[in-house]
């Protein structure tokens, strides 16, 4: 899912947000793994009524958005931010993949924690915004 496909999505004026499933698939996470998370409190997201079944659904809102990108480095952001391909990222000689971010024993291979990474690559990364 791009940028632009993302968008659309959050600015459709029956949805007040994105589904767990689809913002799961924007950052290029499972399904699961959001629900875990959003469970565990590391990403949240906003109770609200869905405006076509009426039922009380968790979406990720805008500002939930905000939040996920400014703690959250998805392998594929780290991708696009560097130019370089996930599976170089991942890569023994890189290093990158000691530094997965874990949820109580389970490891999220595709989700790092900005803080992290600028702790042990001694590097500032591009502002996130």
């Amino acid at each position: 899912m791009d940028r632009d496909e993302l968008q659309s999505k959050l600015h459709n004026d029956q949805a007040p947000g994105l589904t767990l499933e689809v913002f799961a698939k924007s950052v290029g996470l499972k399904p699961t793994q959001v629900t875990q998370l959003v469970a565990s409190g590391h990403i949240r997201a906003t109770k609200i009524a869905n405006p076509k079944r009426r039922t009380v659904q968790s979406y990720i809102t805008e500002s939930d958005l905000r939040d996920f990108q400014s703690v959250f480095a998805p392998l594929r952001h780290l991708s696009l931010e560097t130019g370089w391909s996930w599976q170089k990222l991942l890569s023994p000689a890189f290093g990158l993949q000691e530094w997965r971010f874990s949820n109580g024993g389970v490891e999220h291979k595709n989700l790092f924690m900005w803080s992290t990474l600028e702790l042990h690559f001694v590097c500032r990364w591009p502002k996130r915004e």
